[in-house]
């Protein structure tokens, strides 16, 4: 059974075994042959199980000798790899060592391309500034230097000059005079506050009279340009350190600005509020004017920047900039708000108290001559005249008349033979010139034929093209002066044409003559309008056909007592100032009396019915008051509504 056991399992050692128990077992039976069979059984297996385990043992030592190599083998090949990979990874931190250094420079070079690029642009910005304020300034000193050169030579060329001529000549040189000086002296003080050469009077005293007297003073210049300005302290005295000069300087400065950036109809707040808390003084200086870009904003009180917003208006880019000086020496701040089209707030903050001042002395009175804010409205009130932009109430005792000319020089002298007798603006070149007579609408224009950006041909041609410009006479002053020139400039319809050189009589003879001219013009065109049916056609004309529109408007609406020029200047797309001078370049009446004029002449087609009451053609007409009504209808007809409905055949 053993034995079946051992086969089945395939067991030699087994086998073996069992062979040699039963030679052992046959060996004691006596069996001899049995027992030999099993002995040579016992040793065939035993030397087959002994050759099997010396196989085993030979394959134990090779698959271990193999198992050494291949163990070593493995070793190896980690070593490389190991090996390879601290090669990547030295490649990969050389790698990044390489980048982060390229990354750096390149870094580094843009920085220096961009620092470089920054510079010039500094530099080139730098350059343009100080060029600006050359130009600027030069243009500042040689206007009134000019000015006085040429009415000077007038005065010795003529002999014939009444005494009335003579002191307007000379009151013109003393202004623009003043003028420099004023300007010397402030590039003078700009000088001085920045060596700090000149020790600063401090004084003691109520700055809120101060201030107010600087309000009063730009009072007058404010309310001809129809500009409101209005006065407000929280008290009515406030004791303060201050330097007089300072302040006197710091308000000019920053009323003029607001007066010459404020159109007419606008408003200024000039409010003095004490801050308890901080016991400290704030300056509020608010206008309606044109505003600044926010752009701007950031260098409106560098030296020598003009934004380009606002190059139109002379100046020399120190005036903020020496404003803000003053402020710091006095432990001051200001600061600026502002939006394009809808003012701007500047804003000074002082301190009460100057705790540095080692002396202070009392305020007098004499102190608040206002002296440099007197020169600074002589400045003010020059260019004003260049610059007067006339409302609903426009004066006729001085025309207008914009001279477009881009030679300063010829400019100037024109100005100089016209601006006694005319009011006068000026423009540099056509695009210019447009854009002054949209804005200012002149009773004449002068213009050159060759200018920059727009000549004279385009400005005459944009203008006669212009609603709000075609009634405007133009007079044309050029070198060029052929054949051809000259019936070109009359086709394209201006009224005269010079040569250059002139004489002054001509321009002056010129000038009266197209004023008479158009002086009989109005007449016919009010004689049309007054004795026309408003709903009935008028002659091809551009000038009636406004008028016809205007009348038709004025017609329908005259029996409201609040029609007023606002009102009128909306429906016509147009500022209230343009369509006063429109109406007046056409009529020789303002917007107001032109309206005035149209419910009298109203209210005197009503009289002629004589059943219908004096108060009911009062109303009709749209005034208040009928006694109001009567004292115009007087002073307009030379008799009273009662006197007329009882004879109105006898009233032309």
């Amino acid at each position: 059974m053993a034995e079946n056991t051992a086969n089945e399992i395939k067991s030699p050692e087994h086998l073996s075994t069992v062979y040699n128990l039963k030679h052992d077992y046959y060996l004691r039976e006596g069996n001899y042959q049995l027992a030999l069979d099993n002995y040579k059984q016992h040793r065939a297996l035993q030397d087959s199980v002994k050759g099997i385990m010396e196989a085993s043992n030979y394959m134990d030592i090779r698959l271990g000798h193999e198992q050494n190599k291949s163990s070593l083998r493995m070793r190896q090949i980690e070593a490389n790899i190991k090996m390879e990979q601290q090669k990547k990874r030295l490649i990969t931190l050389l790698a990044r060592a390489i980048f982060i250094v390229s990354a750096i420079i390149i870094a580094l070079l843009c920085y220096g391309y961009h620092l470089r690029k920054r510079s010039n642009k500094i530099l080139k910005k730098m350059e343009r500034t100080r060029s600006d304020f050359f130009t600027n300034i030069t243009h500042e000193l040689r206007t009134p230097l000019t000015v006085i050169q040429v009415l000077n030579r007038q005065m010795q060329q003529k002999k014939d000059l009444t005494d009335k001529e003579k002191t307007a000549f000379r009151a013109a040189i003393d202004r623009q005079s003043n003028n420099l000086l004023t300007l010397v002296n402030q590039l003078l003080d700009v000088a001085k506050l920045k060596r700090g050469s000149e020790e600063p009077q401090w004084k003691q005293g109520d700055v809120v009279g101060f201030l107010q007297m600087a309000a009063e003073t730009f009072r007058f210049y404010a309310s001809e340009k129809e500009v409101a300005l209005m006065f407000y302290s929280d008290l009515d005295v406030i004791e303060m350190d201050f330097i007089p000069s300072y302040i006197d300087k710091i308000v000019s400065n920053l009323l003029s600005n607001a007066i010459k950036h404020t159109d007419a109809g606008g408003k200024i707040d000039f409010v003095v509020t004490h801050e308890q808390c901080s016991n400290t003084i704030s300056i509020c200086i608010n206008d309606t004017g044109e505003g600044i870009p926010q752009k701007d904003l950031k260098y409106i009180f560098d030296f020598f920047y003009q934004s380009q917003e606002t190059k139109n208006h002379s100046g020399t880019g120190i005036g903020l900039a020496f404003t803000k000086m003053m402020v710091l020496k006095m432990k001051g701040k200001i600061e600026v708000e502002s939006e394009l089209g809808k003012g701007s707030i500047f804003t000074v903050t002082l301190p009460l108290r100057n705790k540095k001042a080692s002396h202070i002395l009392p305020l007098n009175e004499d102190e608040r001559s206002f002296s440099a804010l007197s020169a600074n409205n002589e400045i003010f009130t020059e260019s004003y005249k260049e610059t007067k932009d006339m409302d609903n109430e426009v004066s006729t005792v001085n025309p207008l008349v914009l001279i477009v000319e881009d030679n300063r020089d010829i400019a100037l002298y024109i100005k100089s033979l016209l601006m006694y007798k005319y009011n006068i603006i000026t423009a540099r070149n056509g695009k210019e010139g447009l854009e002054e007579a949209e804005r200012c609408i002149p009773d004449l224009v002068i213009t050159d034929l060759m200018m920059p950006l727009k000549d004279g041909y385009q400005l005459v041609s944009e203008m006669k093209q212009n609603r709000l410009l075609n009634h405007i006479p133009i007079i044309m002053i050029t070198a060029k002066a052929t054949d051809v020139d000259r019936i070109k400039s009359l086709s394209y319809g201006v009224e005269a044409f010079i040569q250059k050189p002139f004489q002054e009589q001509e321009l002056l003879i010129r000038i009266e003559n197209i004023f008479e001219n158009r002086r009989i013009l109005k007449e016919r065109y009010m004689n049309t309008i007054t004795r026309s049916n408003s709903e009935n056609k008028l002659d091809n004309d551009a000038n009636l056909e406004f008028l016809q529109i205007i009348t038709s408007i004025i017609h329908s609406e005259i029996n409201n007592p609040e029609l007023n020029s606002s009102y009128l200047a909306d429906k016509m797309a147009m500022s209230i100032s343009q369509l006063s001078r429109k109406i007046n370049g056409i009529t020789g009446y303002s917007t107001i009396s032109y309206v005035l004029k149209l419910k009298l002449n109203k209210a005197k087609k009503m009289l002629a019915d004589e059943s219908i009451l004096i108060s009911e053609v009062s109303d009709a007409c749209g005034f208040y008051d009928a006694s109001y009504f009567s004292r115009i209808f007087k002073k307009e007809f030379g008799v009273s509504p009662s006197h007329y409905q009882k004879m109105p055949t006898l009233i032309s």
